[in-house]
């Protein structure tokens, strides 16, 4: 995600001094705003939600819109649409009833239809024509392998430092090392920049 805030950084430069001051202001807007009107609406929420009770689907429903509302006015100010969304996201009470009411019900369309989708168009913009020799090929391969195989052994060997079971150390150096949506958005955003090539 930083890479996506430093593309769109690179972008505002090349902007008059008034837009880019009114981009500067918009993103401290979003950021003071957003958790001082956000969080206590959804405090709200949650306090009138009975019980055991699931949340309003109203209430659902208008933190999505809410949610795409606050990505479509980042347009307007070269932001990037991911601010909007984490800001609002970190603002939202962890766990039951609003938290997990929200991933119930976004889960499934996001997880298995959006991803999916969106990890196609990635590898799309990927031209293996471009790793000529198969030489270059095999060294870039190799590099990525052995950057990996060090962050697991390192990782490894601060779990057995910590008497951590291998089999635990094993699986936490697998989570680390991989790879997430979030960084592929971010590897992206900055790809469509023309930031990283």
């Amino acid at each position: 995600m930083a890479a996506g805030f430093g593309a769109d950084f690179v972008k505002s430069v090349k902007l008059e001094y008034r837009d880019l001051v009114t981009n500067v202001v918009a993103f401290f807007v979003y950021l003071i705003c957003i958790p001082l009107v956000g969080r206590p609406a959804m405090k709200w929420i949650v306090k009138n939600t009975p019980e055991g009770k699931p949340v309003n689907k109203i209430y659902i429903h208008a933190i999505i819109v809410t949610f795409l509302g606050l990505g479509f006015f980042a347009g307007y100010f070269n932001q990037p649409f991911l601010v909007g969304a984490v800001i609002l996201g970190l603002a939202v009470p962890e766990g039951p009833p609003l938290g997990s009411e929200l991933v119930s019900q976004l889960e499934l369309f996001s997880s298995w239809f959006l991803t999916s989708i969106f990890v196609t168009c990635c590898t799309m913009k990927v031209d293996l024509r471009d790793c000529q020799p198969l030489s270059y090929f095999v060294v870039v391969f190799l590099f990525i392998l052995l950057a990996q195989l060090i962050k697991m052994l390192l990782c490894m060997g601060i779990c057995r430092y910590c008497k951590m079971p291998f089999s635990d150390g094993f699986c936490l150096a697998l989570i680390l090392t991989s790879r997430g949506v979030v960084d592929i958005c971010s590897y992206v955003l900055a790809f469509d920049a023309l930031v990283l090539n």
